[in-house]
């Protein structure tokens, strides 16, 4: 995917690259319940659920830096707000 930049540069994307990125992300996005029910097996039956939601709070501060700009990594020089 070939896109023209605001200020005239022209910048190539790899399709290949960005699904290799989005198949990653979906395998850590399916991994992590897998994570916190093996760490909610580890611990006493008073403290599985608080763990079950440590894990899906993680999954969920990840997902938000990922995407949340100015870092937002996947989308290089496309970010809303890049240096």
């Amino acid at each position: 995917m070939i896109v023209t930049m605001a200020d005239g540069s022209v910048v190539a994307y790899n399709p290949g690259d960005s699904a290799f990125i989005m198949l990653c992300g979906a395998l850590i996005i399916l991994m992590v319940p897998g994570v916190a029910l093996l760490y909610s097996g580890l611990v006493r039956r008073k403290n599985a659920l608080s763990l079950l939601l440590l894990c899906l709070l993680a999954l969920a501060i990840t997902a938000f830096q990922w995407y949340a700009p100015p870092s937002a990594p996947p989308l290089g020089p496309l970010a809303p707000t890049s240096y």
